[in-house]
C-alpha cells in the first residue's frame, strides 16, 4: 500500500511533463522559463525533504503521507486550471512539496513493514517507486496514441473542449499502427494554435 501510494505520487509529479510544449505555445514562454518551471520543483523539494523528514516521526507516517497525496492532487488541479505561467510555477512547487512530504515517511514505512527487516528490499522498492513512477507518469500522459491526445484536453479552454474531444476520439481511432504518432502530433499542434 505504501509503495503503491508513492508510485502514484511520482506518476502524478510527472504527468504534465509531455504537456509543457502545449503550455509553452499557449502561454508563450521560452525554454529558459521552462527550465525555471522545472527548477521550481527542486527548489521546493530539497528544503521540504529536510524540513518534513522528521515530521512523520512525531505525527505518524500515515497523516504525513496523506497530506502529501492531498498536496499532489492540488498540484495536478493547478496544472489543469492553469491560466498562465505563474500557475505552472505554483503547480510545480506543489509537486515538489508533495514529494518532499511523502519520500521520507514512505521510505521509513517500507523499512518498518518489511517482514525480514532487511535493507535491500525496502531500498529496491523505494528506487522503483521513484524511477518507475517518474517514467510511468510521463509515459501515461504523453505516450503514443490516445493517452497523450486526451491528456492535452485538460489544458485547453472550456469553449474548445468539444473540438479537442473530437480529436481525442480521432486519436483513439488512430491509436494503433504507424498513424498514431502523427495523430498525436497533429492534436498537440492544433491545441497550440
Amino acid at each position: 500500500m505504501v509503495w503503491a501510494a508513492w508510485l502514484v505520487l511520482m506518476m502524478s509529479a510527472n504527468l504534465a511533463t509531455p504537456l509543457y510544449a502545449v503550455y509553452a505555445a499557449r502561454f508563450g514562454f521560452s525554454s529558459l522559463i521552462l527550465t525555471a518551471i522545472f527548477a521550481a520543483y527542486a527548489l521546493v523539494l530539497i528544503p521540504s525533504l529536510l524540513l518534513f523528514g522528521r515530521l512523520s516521526d512525531r505525527f505518524g507516517r500515515r497523516p504525513v503521507m496523506l497530506a502529501g497525496l492531498v498536496v499532489a492532487c492540488a498540484g495536478l488541479a493547478v496544472f489543469a486550471a492553469a491560466q498562465g505561467t505563474a500557475w505552472l510555477f505554483g503547480a510545480r512547487a506543489l509537486q515538489g512539496l508533495a514529494v518532499g512530504l511523502i519520500s521520507s515517511p514512505a521510505t521509513a514505512a517500507l523499512v518498518e513493514f518489511d517482514p525480514h527487516r532487511g535493507r535491500q528490499r525496502p531500498a529496491l522498492l523505494a528506487g522503483l517507486a521513484q524511477a518507475g513512477g517518474s517514467a510511468a507518469g510521463t509515459a501515461l500522459a504523453g505516450g503514443p496514441g490516445a493517452v497523450g491526445a486526451c491528456a492535452e484536453a485538460v489544458v485547453v479552454s472550456p469553449s474548445a473542449r468539444a473540438d479537442r474531444g473530437r480529436r481525442c476520439g480521432d486519436a483513439v481511432a488512430a491509436g494503433t499502427g504507424p498513424g498514431r504518432a502523427r495523430a498525436l502530433a497533429d492534436s498537440m499542434a492544433s491545441c497550440a494554435a
